[in-house]
């Protein structure tokens, strides 16, 4: 964020006449260490610098909102609260029902008064009921809504509406820590459940209390009087809870929730609390049974911190690796020396070989831009579009469908819609039809470590009984195009030598630093480390995988992409199997 700080300076003396702002939807959704720690406070005060410049931020949130402003209150002098739940003014409540189909649709005076009260001035709510109603009235081909229409559609609705529209009444709490969240979310069903059973209304904590029991809840699954209280306490600050019969009663302030709740309450909400409570004893078991392993082993040889910086940059899979999965993944390398080597690769691989989904995302962007830039000086240089798709463009791949070659290739389809598509024995009738009409083929893949995948793609390829005359054409016109999201640098060169005819391009092509045993990588300090890491690598490697130890070509890589893991790689990371006659558990198994 500190790097805008410059540009917003500039901008702002570029244009003193107007007023920039920034909306951040969904702002408390961030990580909370956004909101915590050292980076919390980095991250406010480059908030707060960017505002003394000059730039407003608007930010949107729930619950958590007033808890961040109070925890960095002496930064953000300058910031201002608002709740907003409803609609404050009843005419404009009354515009919401009526205006967006005055005149088609007439509705009893009355009958708009409940709406409003029903819904509690809430715009989500109210659009939810006039939409029903307007359902209704065009089934039955009516043009007047009364009392008796209104109730019948509202238990209806009731029946159709789904937890997520209520959800946030017990899931926002104003908690930044997870735990402390999930914690308060369950705590909320089960107080929400009693209430509701109660009528939607107590008198005294007393009553919630001894229901409990009615729920036939155990011993560990009942709350006491005092954490009822600050329930009903958070509830209150909330607006969910409101005093009722002059202050006699508390109860829920929203119609249309407690209508829902004495429907669902016992059946849908009840039950979170049910399960957050045997996961917490299954955590507990855990945590004692961890407690006792902890006890008896050693203190690990890398610290906590390490593990977790590490960890943080590593989502494999649509899952990150948490602290405790590469720690038991160095485990399997048995005494500390090793234990070190292992993590020294790990942390390389996370800094300089891990590939995240957005850079992929941009990998093929740039793809993208270099066809469109061959396009321009091939040929006649434009696109034949026919019904939205590139009738001069055919993509395909050198892999099976299965591969990721292939996931590759269907990214980019989606992208570019070519007129032709898939696999490379599918396409010789196209490119007959094609060879006079300036079209480009486009190979992709998404990875090349010695490029004799992509070599064995190509020699099929070209190799098609009745195509050899076809394509020899393409490629003396150079409209033959093979790119690739990654590679080593020998791949490229030796594709290139293999076939001069053929256009090569690698987004990123990576270097020495993630090879393991290369001495020019950087990671261990001299030959003795890298030959005891290359012993280490082969003992294990070879009772993975005997014929590729060091991975496909002992290319010993360190790559690892979002979703998947090239065989190029060390084993060691994504391979099952036995070592030892001890089960190996990979850290990125491969599917």
């Amino acid at each position: 964020m500190s790097r805008l700080v410059p540009f917003v300076e500039s901008l702002i003396l570029a244009c003193p006449e107007m007023k920039f702002i920034v909306i951040i939807d969904e702002f408390d959704d961030l990580d909370q260490a956004f909101y915590t720690g050292q980076r919390g406070k980095l991250f406010v005060k480059a908030l707060r610098s960017l505002s003394e410049i000059g730039l407003t931020f608007f930010f949107v949130g729930s619950e958590r909102m007033d808890t961040i402003y109070t925890k960095h209150a002496v930064d953000l002098n300058a910031w201002v609260n608002v709740y907003l739940d409803c609609i404050e003014s009843r005419e404009d409540c009354k515009a919401i029902v009526v205006n967006p189909l005055y005149g088609k649709i007439e509705y009893q005076p009355e009958c708009v008064d409940s709406i409003i009260d029903y819904c509690g001035r809430n715009p989500f709510y109210m659009h939810i009921l006039c939409s029903e109603i307007f359902k209704r009235c065009w089934q039955e081909k009516r043009t007047y809504v009364g009392e008796s229409d209104l109730q019948n559609v509202m238990q209806s609705l009731i029946h159709s509406l789904g937890e997520t529209n209520f959800s946030h009444f017990w899931a926002d709490n104003p908690f930044l820590d997870e735990k402390k969240n999930a914690e308060g979310a369950a705590e909320n069903c089960l107080v929400l459940s009693c209430i509701s059973y109660l009528g939607g209304s107590f008198e005294s904590l007393d009553d919630l209390f001894s229901l409990q029991e009615s729920f036939a809840l155990g011993i560990s699954e009942r709350l006491s009087s005092r954490e009822i209280g600050n329930v009903v306490d958070c509830l209150r600050r909330r607006r969910i809870l409101n005093s009722l019969d002059n202050g006699n009663k508390t109860g829920i302030g929203l119609p249309i929730f407690k209508d829902w709740l004495a429907h669902y309450a016992e059946f849908r909400v009840l039950p979170k609390w049910r399960a957050f409570c045997r996961q917490r004893v299954a955590r507990e078991e855990i945590n004692e049974a961890v407690g006792i392993q902890m006890a008896i082993e050693p203190a690990f040889t890398i610290p906590e911190d390490d593990l977790l910086v590490v960890s943080q940059q590593l989502i494999y899979c649509g899952k990150q690796k948490d602290v405790t999965e590469i720690r038991l993944w160095l485990r399997q390398f048995d005494d500390d020396v090793r234990i070190d080597i292992a993590f020294q690769l790990l942390k390389r691989l996370a800094e300089r070989g891990y590939v995240t989904e957005g850079a992929k995302l941009q990998a093929l962007s740039i793809i993208e831009e270099a066809l469109l830039a061959k396009r321009r000086e091939t040929g006649g240089g434009a696109w034949n579009i026919i019904r939205g798709k590139l009738d001069n463009l055919c993509i395909t791949y050198v892999d099976t469908e299965m591969k990721s070659g292939a996931t590759t290739a269907r990214e980019l389809m989606k992208r570019l819609r070519p007129g032709k598509s898939g696999a490379p024995n599918t396409l010789s009738d196209w490119m007959k039809s094609h060879v006079e009409k300036d079209a480009l083929i486009l190979i992709v893949d998404d990875f090349a470590g010695t490029g004799s995948t992509i070599q064995k793609g190509l020699e099929k390829f070209f190799g098609q009984e009745g195509a050899k005359e076809i394509l020899e054409s393409y490629l003396n016109e150079r409209r033959i195009l093979c790119y690739i999201l990654y590679s080593f640098p020998e791949a490229l060169q030796k594709l290139q030598e293999s076939y001069p005819k053929v256009e090569f391009l690698a987004t990123h092509v990576f270097g020495e630093e993630v090879r393991a045993l290369d001495s020019e990588a950087g990671i261990f300090e001299n030959e003795e480390e890298i030959k005891f890491a290359h012993d280490v690598l082969i003992q294990v490697g070879r009772e993975l995988t005997p014929q590729v130890p060091l991975g496909y070509g002992d290319m010993g890589a360190l790559v690892v992409f979002h979703n998947t893991v090239p065989n190029d790689t060390l084993p060691v990371f994504w391979s099952s199997g036995t070592v030892n006659e001890r089960p190996w558990k990979p850290l990125f198994p491969r599917a």
